[in-house]
């Protein structure tokens, strides 16, 4: 019998899978907002923009100074052994000829028509698209090179075609000032995407997406070290144009063992397993590699190698496991860092050290049982979030958003408030519920402000 292996699409990473199951979206909502969003123009509906009249010029004239050329519906262009072209909103109709057996004759005429033609329809708005293949540009550049000295333009310079200029582009064909300043928008869109820091918002919901799936059952400390790598080497570890090494490595386990992709696993041990595994794939990869390719490895390396740095630095082999924080995080608006511990023989009970940037330290000790959110203050808040976060009550997605919610709250209705101030945190977030609920009710924020507030 003759074994054979599935091929699937997996819609959380964009790779391959052999399983069925991992077809699933992981997180509906999530991908709806992120994935669903690709970095692609829009495809011409090529059809539509051919049954469109043509915007054509109120009056046909001829500017040799500038090299322009206004053509209007009417306009007849004499051309080739004895062909006439008339210009009409439907298109060009192509009429005459003094020889019907001159088949060479013909089709170097019907091309003008149907270059000029398709110009028309690009200088007037209707039609982006003026070619789909190489030889199809060449054909429409062959075309209007001709048609245009007929009229009297010198393509060899810069011409304009009622009202839209037009020159060769690096590629040797004729290119709007439209398309190429759209292309070039284009191009820095797709180069700054390739980046974190600069990455439009929905390129980052992307990335985030995909991070939680490949992280989603590694601890907290490798995703912060995740974060915080991507941001010192502002670099995008999943770009639209090119295969991640971790995504080729996921998907060749995924083959291996039956549909399991997780590469990372559970602890900090199997999660620096994954990362020298990727770093030694980068220095010995598969296949011929492209110099795009090469660029691209040396940027994953870079990256790979600070989420490594960061890991070990963080988890220090040689320090005591009590010495260690289990969160910690960074008030930038308050001016300090905050280290928190749990401390011996309490589940709820937590050490909290403050160190402020004057050079001040503090110690608190926080029952999370005992925080009353209505009656808080924003440190105790943290420890609150946090530990329902390692309780797995809540996210750690949900726990970022809760805790910027009340930043925003404390910067714009407190603004006097500092680290010891007492607030009304849940009425806040009880009042974001039902603004959500008035305002369309997006799903995803009921739903995580709902949680929260069953917690608080």
């Amino acid at each position: 019998m003759i074994e054979t292996t599935s091929y699937y699409i997996n819609p959380n990473t964009r790779g391959l899978t052999s399983n069925i199951k991992n077809t699933a979206v992981r997180d509906k909502a999530a991908y709806g907002e992120a994935m669903s969003r690709q970095l692609l123009r829009p495809v011409e509906d090529i059809e539509k923009a051919l049954k469109a009249p043509i915007k054509l010029a109120k009056s046909s004239s001829l500017d040799r100074r500038n090299n322009a050329v206004n053509i209007a519906e009417g306009k007849r262009i004499s051309i080739n052994d004895g062909y006439v072209l008339t210009v009409k909103p439907q298109g060009v109709e192509l009429s005459g000829g003094n020889n019907p057996y001159d088949t060479e004759s013909y089709i170097k005429a019907q091309r003008m028509a149907g270059s000029l033609a398709t110009m028309l329809r690009n200088a007037g708005g209707t039609m982006n698209t003026v070619a789909d293949s190489k030889e199809g540009y060449g054909r429409y550049t062959e075309g209007i090179s001709d048609v245009m000295s007929y009229l009297g333009i010198d393509t060899s310079r810069e011409f304009t075609v009622n009202g839209m200029k037009y020159s060769k582009n690096k590629a040797g064909w004729y290119e709007s000032q439209a398309s190429g300043e759209a292309q070039a928008a284009y191009e820095r869109l797709r180069a700054n995407n390739r980046t974190y820091q600069l990455a439009d918002e929905d390129t980052k919901k992307q990335i985030s997406y995909i991070s939680n799936y490949y992280l989603q059952t590694a601890p907290d400390s490798i995703k912060f070290a995740w974060q915080e790598a991507m941001e010192e080497t502002d670099f995008n570890p999943f770009q639209t144009d090119m295969a991640s090494t971790l995504t080729l490595l996921s998907t060749e386990q995924d083959f291996a063992m039956g549909g399991n992709d997780n590469i990372f696993g559970d602890t900090e041990e199997s999660s620096l397993e994954a990362i020298h595994k990727i770093l030694e794939r980068i220095e010995n990869p598969l296949g011929e590699v492209t110099e795009k390719r090469a660029a691209y490895l040396q940027n994953e390396k870079e990256f790979y190698s600070a989420l490594l740095t960061k890991i070990t630095e963080k988890s220090g082999a040689e320090s005591a496991a009590n010495d260690e924080p289990l969160w910690h995080w960074r008030d930038g608006m308050l001016g300090f860092n905050a280290d928190v511990y749990r401390n011996d023989g309490s589940d709820t009970e937590y050490s909290i050290r403050l160190r402020y940037d004057d050079g001040r330290e503090e110690e608190r000790i926080v029952d999370v049982d005992k925080i009353d959110a209505s009656d808080c203050n924003v440190v105790d808040l943290h420890v609150k979030m946090f530990h329902l976060q390692n309780e797995g009550k809540i996210t750690e997605e949900d726990s970022m958003m809760n805790l910027t919610l009340a930043h925003f709250y404390m910067d714009n209705r407190l603004p006097g408030a500092d680290q010891n101030t007492l607030v009304d945190f849940k009425g806040w977030y009880e009042q974001q519920l039902e603004l959500e609920m008035r305002q369309g009710m997006n799903s995803r924020n009921v739903s995580r402000l709902l949680t929260l507030l069953h917690y608080l």
